[in-house]
């Protein structure tokens, strides 16, 4: 059964830079860029989880400026500079995909984000990031988890960040729950690039905002 990790693991080739994305999904199973049939059964988080932290304050928040991208399937909104480049629909459809740099690094990997939706009706966020924890080592046999914490977006709204390694990479999610289930924005960069490129683009993942 192909799931989220399969699918946006596979590799594409644009400007001879090939990029690999990776999504956390709570499903797991879905063969499109959301999830179909019943949500899995929600679970309690520990007292203790990362993931049950209280959102982070406002003043928090860096600022983005950039151009607003309304989701095609109405899903959400997100603010994204004019310089990144789209290539919607390479990683499957309905996955919105944006190079963020020019792939200058030794391998010519070009650092992008990519946005995908699963319909999870009826589940928290919170419990969304851990099933997503629980099922990620299932999935990706070198799945490591760095961080996880609920944060304040732009808006105002609840967002959770999840920061994790995998396939060799590192990655960040930025996750929001809509009306319609969850939203997940993945930055995927090298080893070496990830720590500057996600300084410039967090402050956008964070402008996630799912219809709620």
């Amino acid at each position: 059964m192909t799931t989220h990790f399969d699918r946006t693991r596979q590799a594409w080739a644009t400007r001879a830079a090939i990029t690999a994305l990776v999504v956390l999904g709570a499903a797991g199973c879905s063969d499109g860029s959301s999830s179909e049939g019943s949500s899995p059964e929600p679970s309690t988080p520990s007292a203790t989880d990362a993931s049950t932290k209280p959102p982070k304050a406002d003043a928090d928040v860096p600022t983005a400026d950039g151009d607003a991208f309304a989701d095609p399937e109405g899903r959400y909104t997100l603010s994204v500079p004019a310089d990144w480049e789209a290539h919607h629909g390479v990683a499957g459809e309905g996955v919105e995909v944006w190079l963020v740099d020019d792939g200058d690094d030794a391998d010519g990997f070009a650092s992008n984000i990519n946005v995908i939706t699963e319909d999870v009706v009826g589940m928290s966020l919170e419990d969304y990031v851990e099933l997503s924890i629980e099922n990620a080592p299932t999935i990706m046999s070198d799945f490591a988890l760095v961080s996880s914490e609920m944060v304040t977006g732009a808006a105002g709204q609840k967002l959770a960040v999840m920061e994790y390694t995998g396939a060799g990479m590192p990655y960040i999610g930025v996750m929001g729950m809509g009306a319609e289930g969850a939203v997940v924005i993945t930055l995927a960069a090298t080893t070496d690039t990830f720590a500057a490129v996600k300084d410039t683009v967090y402050p956008f993942m964070l402008t996630l905002l799912p219809i709620t």
